[in-house]
């Protein structure tokens, strides 16, 4: 969990402390982008959340959602 000890903004403060299998919406749009978006990429990477996007209510537009992972590291096992 080094990664998390860097980690300062709402997002990250969320994947630090949420328990395994909590979700949030990380973001809402056609496409995922900007700084939230990279930071989940790099969190998923490293086995602490898996990312899922499912079809919002709006034709076009995506619901990113992350998922904190259990076991050591935040891997599941």
């Amino acid at each position: 969990m080094t990664e998390l000890r860097k980690l300062t903004g709402p997002f990250d403060l969320w994947a630090r402390d949420a328990m395994p299998g909590s979700k949030i919406i990380y973001h809402t749009g056609e496409y995922a982008g900007g700084p939230v978006c990279r930071q989940a990429m790099a969190l998923c990477d490293a086995g602490i959340l898996t990312l899922v996007r499912k079809r919002a209510d709006k034709p076009h537009e995506f619901h990113y959602i992350a998922e904190k992972l259990g076991g050591k590291h935040g891997r599941k096992g």
